[in-house]
């Protein structure tokens, strides 16, 4: 956040709620993935009331593509520590991690290292 100023994040709002309208259309998965940076957006500058709606359709969204919903997970996860619903992250990056383990990414991929560190932040900051 301290590198963006108020007119950088209402401008990235906008642009991410356009896609959106775009993608619900064209191509749902990407409306999800959308929906995901929207809400952690929305969450770094504390406007939590529709953050729940949009975190739910954009799971709904990603069902078919695990590599996909697992990424969003990890969004949904840091959204949750975000506005301290510890349970809901704790949930997201559990069900990442099934995903993860059953799509067989190398050690190396910067997504296994997301969630690495998602689990070690978790583990440390809320035992």
């Amino acid at each position: 956040r301290a590198h963006l100023n108020q007119q950088q994040f209402d401008r990235a709002e906008s642009d991410l709620r356009e896609a959106i309208g775009i993608c619900d259309v064209h191509l749902p998965p990407a409306a999800g993935l959308a929906r995901g940076s929207l809400s952690h957006l929305l969450a770094l500058t504390n406007r939590t009331k529709e953050v729940d709606e949009l975190l739910k359709k954009g799971e709904a969204q990603l069902q078919s593509m695990p590599q996909k919903l697992a990424e969003f997970l990890c969004i949904q996860a840091r959204v949750g520590l975000l506005t301290e619903a510890i349970p809901l992250a704790r949930a997201s990056i559990k069900k990442a991690r099934i995903l993860a383990d059953g799509l067989q990414l190398p050690d190396s991929s910067r997504f296994l290292m997301e969630l690495t560190e998602l689990e070690n932040a978790i583990r440390e900051d809320h035992p």
